[in-house]
């Protein structure tokens, strides 16, 4: 690698470590917040002017089902700033993102039967491809650790 693409790199994994954080802030801001906003939508948004709190309730859950992700994929960012990012906490880290991907999918589904709308089948999907792509990611993950440390042994 280059000098060049070394600092582009840098600047990636800095960007990308500076959005993550920002999402995870403004995930808890919006999750907590979700008794204050969603009454004052539901002005615009009559299909939810009747049930104001199951909404409050759906999606305060899937924010915090999607925090608890945003959260693992920060402790799998962190081993790839330290250059070491094939390690069992990883494995472990995108098996409970795969997990919660599949609950919020679930979840998603509930919120469907509160009121439907064409996003939600094509959100429930893509939580639903999300979450068996990272428990399949977890499994090539689980043998990469497995080679390197059979690598590791050998020197």
């Amino acid at each position: 690698m280059n000098r060049e693409q070394g600092t582009r790199q840098k600047w990636l994994i800095q960007g990308l470590h500076y959005l993550l954080d920002t999402m995870f802030v403004v995930g808890i801001i919006v999750t907590v917040t979700l008794p204050f906003t969603v009454p004052r939508m539901a002005v615009y948004y009559p299909q939810i002017q009747d049930r104001q709190w199951e909404v409050i309730l759906i999606y305060f859950m899937l924010g915090v089902f999607c925090l608890f992700a945003l959260q693992e994929l920060r402790r799998i960012f962190a081993t790839v700033k330290e250059g070491n990012c094939f390690v069992e906490k990883n494995v472990v880290s995108l098996q409970r993102m795969g997990n919660v991907f599949l609950v919020i999918a679930l979840v998603l589904l509930i919120r469907g039967v509160v009121y439907l709308t064409p996003a939600i089948v094509i959100e429930c999907f893509l939580f639903l491809l999300a979450g068996l792509f990272c428990r399949v990611i977890a499994m090539v993950f689980a043998e990469a650790v497995r080679y390197k440390e059979e690598n590791d042994l050998t020197i």
